[in-house]
């Protein structure tokens, strides 16, 4: 299910060729429909999975995946959405994982009212490279999207974010937000981004963007001067940057991925 690696594909120009040297294809998923209120976890682990989800008229998918800290091998990811009439999509990936890991979604709004949310947050130090892969294909009228996704970067971490919104002809009165934004904390941590809009519609709403700075330096001083320590302040401030994320968790797992966060910016 998931595209055979090439790194002379555009969509997998970012990532780690010694990581693919070890890809072997998942088996063929089987569709999982959905026409309720359903929540999905993903916990990954080493090697290649993939899921297809058929999300029926006025069904609501809520989809978590995770990279934990303790992953031990590159992990890649694949999701196919098909999201029907008045149908949800909210999709939340977490990624404090050392190896290389690919988060691919692609997300298509079949329906009238159907609409899709996502968002990523990657916290990675060492040799840890997030490769995020999205395309949203609005197909119909009268759909919405947005995407937001975060990271911070420290040592020799890698990020790459590449997202497209398409709007298909006579898709009109479409809503698709993308944005990214990265910390980095390190000379050697890298980001790479891609936001991309491909529209064949006249009435459309849709934009993108992107962000990669180091923290703010008036903002360490400010602390800094009420007496508070620089790495307590540098910690301030990326909690501050990751909060809205976290917030938006499912209650049972919000706990854990904050210790993760805590675990994080103890050890910077």
């Amino acid at each position: 299910m998931l595209t055979a690696p090439n790194l002379k594909d555009e969509a997998w120009r970012y990532a780690d060729p010694e990581a693919l040297d070890g890809y072997q294809a998942p088996d063929t998923p089987a569709i999982e429909c959905i026409d309720a209120e359903v929540c999905v976890i993903e916990i990954l682990k080493p090697g290649a999975t993939a899921r297809v989800f058929d999300i029926k008229p006025g069904g609501h998918l809520r989809h978590l995946r995770l990279a934990p800290a303790s992953l031990g091998g590159a992990a890649f990811a694949h999701g196919q959405i098909n999201v029907a009439a008045g149908a949800t999509y909210t999709s939340q990936f977490i990624n404090f994982a050392p190896t290389y890991v690919r988060n691919e979604l692609h997300v298509d709004l079949n329906g009238k009212n159907a609409h899709a949310e996502l968002q990523g947050l990657y916290l990675l130090k060492n040799r840890g490279h997030s490769d995020t892969l999205t395309r949203v294909h609005h197909r119909v009228a009268d759909t919405t999207s947005d995407e937001v996704y975060k990271g911070v970067l420290s040592d020799g971490a890698r990020g790459v974010f590449q997202a497209q919104i398409r709007v298909a002809p006579d898709a009109q009165r479409i809503i698709g937000n993308q944005m990214h934004r990265a910390i980095v904390l390190s000379d050697q941590a890298r980001v790479d981004v891609k936001p991309e809009l491909e529209i064949f519609a006249d009435d459309v709403q849709c934009s993108h963007g992107a962000t990669v700075g180091d923290l703010d330096a008036q903002q360490l001083f400010y602390l800094g001067s009420r007496g508070i320590a620089l790495s307590t302040a540098r910690a301030l401030l990326i909690e501050a940057f990751v909060a809205d994320m976290l917030d938006a968790l499912p209650v049972e797992h919000a706990a854990g991925v904050r210790s993760d966060v805590s675990g994080f910016l103890r050890d910077l």
